[in-house]
């Protein structure tokens, strides 16, 4: 199989690209799932054709495990991928570097059914990092250039979501009413400078 950069099998990974970047764009969480099942199709086939089938048996659990948390958020379903990603690794994982992509499938499969919010993303990450390296060692060019741009993109929307969490966690000031009012308002304002 042809692996050079403009191969069919690089364009699938291209293609992850794409849709692992615009599923870390999304405050909207039934929106990342969406995305990352069409991520995760696209590694199926992609790493199918590198010859890599502990990742690509990996990606299949992981797509099926995507859109099922779109509509439930059930623990047991989570151990139940969890399982099905060791059962895969059985099958296909032939060296320790075929473990990188199970066990980063795992953490995120559990991050997809037990958590959400920051908490989801954080362990999205760690899930990232292994594929990061899984990547590299199976000269996938766009999927190292996705897990690089994941992992930037998803560091800037945990910032963004802990920001409006803050944000929303203020509380409402009042405007100061009187002369007086207004210069404390002020010397207070300077002093947290």
């Amino acid at each position: 199989m042809d692996t050079g950069v403009f191969s069919f099998s690089q364009a699938l990974g291209y293609c992850a690209f794409v849709f692992g970047i615009a599923a870390l764009m999304q405050r909207v969480e039934w929106k990342l799932k969406a995305l990352m099942s069409l991520e995760t199709l696209a590694y199926l086939a992609h790493f199918a054709m590198l010859g890599n089938t502990a990742a690509a048996a990996s990606a299949a659990v992981s797509c099926t495990r995507s859109v099922l948390s779109i509509r439930y958020r059930s623990k047991a379903l989570g151990a139940i991928f969890i399982g099905l990603h060791i059962t895969t690794a059985f099958f296909f994982v032939h060296d320790a570097w075929g473990l990188l992509p199970v066990v980063g499938s795992c953490v995120a499969t559990w991050a997809f059914f037990a958590t959400s919010g920051v908490r989801m993303r954080l362990l999205i990450m760690f899930c990232t990092c292994m594929w990061l390296i899984n990547n590299i060692h199976s000269g996938s060019i766009g999927g190292t250039g996705l897990e690089t741009f994941m992992l930037l993109t998803n560091a800037l929307t945990i910032r963004r979501l802990m920001a409006d969490k803050q944000r929303n966690a203020m509380p409402a000031q009042t405007a100061p009413q009187s002369e007086g009012e207004t210069v404390t308002a002020i010397a207070r304002a300077m002093e947290s400078m």
